[in-house]
């Protein structure tokens, strides 16, 4: 029987025992725990060892991450991450379910950090590198509501655990699957609109007939079923039906229905990115929303697209990260 695989991230030496106990744990729920001292990473002659720790994060369904005071051993790849880092990183890129769990002292002592990160050669009593803070910062600026949490002893972080397990088990049979199924429907339901008012143009039009009134009648029900519209309704949590034919049109609903605003953009960042706007989504959540220039023409109509030619590189939504104040209760 196919089981949920869980990977097991950390610094060695310092948390052997709490990877221990959480392989225990983790086989007790019935899933299949890898870690890399059990030999459960296969390893080859041709890449880095490293690498196949990447490689392997990508056939697991979960990784859960434990940071400690001790930095680890330096990432091939980079000088300011670690290899435990880097497989956070690898996770988050591949879109799989992270946990993030991190010492309580180490928590604890990271406001410090904040206070005083512009201060070189502070030396701080729970890690051996300033670049454990530096990379927990980081963590916090994810725009993905990642979960993160502080532990004293393994009864709380398994604890944890099992609640959020048991939770997503029950999303699951509470709607996930039937939004899949919902989600699926629609787009079959706009590829048969699209095909059957290309077919309509075809029947009515003289055998031969390649006119530019009927290449326009194309591009026009092509338009009315525009992938951007299901993708921005799922993005922003629309229920109603979404229309515009240009990037006015765009920006006038955005600035209706979500307090929308032009930006700036940092082409660097973005690439392909060609517009960015500031939205509102719920009373105090501020989210950028980007748009990618490639889908409107010089004259900033929408440009015809098939579902086919949708990519989701071209509508990206990114929660603008607040501060943290750690003598709160964090934020899950």
């Amino acid at each position: 029987m196919a089981k949920p695989r869980v990977f097991i991230s950390s610094t060695f030496y310092d948390l052997r025992l709490a990877r221990a106990e959480l392989e225990h744990f983790i086989r007790d729920m019935g899933y299949e725990p890898v870690l890399n001292e059990r030999g459960q990473i296969p390893y080859g002659k041709d890449m880095p060892l490293e690498e196949y720790c990447y490689k392997e994060i990508s056939k697991v369904h979960i990784l859960i991450s434990i940071i400690g005071g001790r930095f680890g051993s330096q990432s091939r790849d980079s000088d300011k991450y670690s290899i435990s880092n880097m497989e956070i990183k690898e996770a988050l890129k591949q879109g799989k379910q992270v946990y993030i769990f991190i010492e309580s002292g180490v928590l604890s002592e990271y406001s410090t950090y904040k206070n005083n990160k512009n201060i070189e050669n502070i030396k701080y009593s729970h890690v051996d590198d300033v670049k454990v803070y530096k990379f927990i910062e980081e963590l916090y600026a994810l725009p993905n509501n990642n979960q993160i949490s502080s532990f004293d002893n393994m009864h709380i972080l398994t604890a944890y655990l099992r609640e959020q397990w048991a939770g997503l088990f029950e999303r699951y049979l509470d709607g996930d699957a039937q939004g899949i199924l919902v989600d699926m429907m629609r787009k079959m339901e706009q590829v048969t609109s699209t095909l059957e008012g290309l077919t309509e143009v075809y029947r009515k039009s003289p055998p031969g007939n390649d006119s530019e009134e009927k290449e326009k009648i194309m591009d026009e029900i092509i338009i009315q079923n525009h992938p951007i519209f299901s993708a921005m309704r799922k993005m922003l949590r629309v229920r109603y039906r979404i229309f515009f034919t240009n990037q006015l049109e765009m920006e006038d609903w955005l600035k209706s229905a979500r307090s929308g605003k032009s930006i700036d953009i940092e082409w660097d960042d973005l690439n392909d990115i060609g517009l960015r706007y500031k939205i509102m989504m719920g009373k105090d959540s501020e989210y950028t929303l980007d748009v990618s220039s490639d889908l409107f023409d010089s004259n900033k109509s929408l440009k015809p697209m098939l579902p086919s030619e949708w990519q989701e590189s071209m509508l990206r939504l990114t929660l603008i990260p607040k501060s943290i104040d750690l003598d709160e209760e964090i934020p899950f």
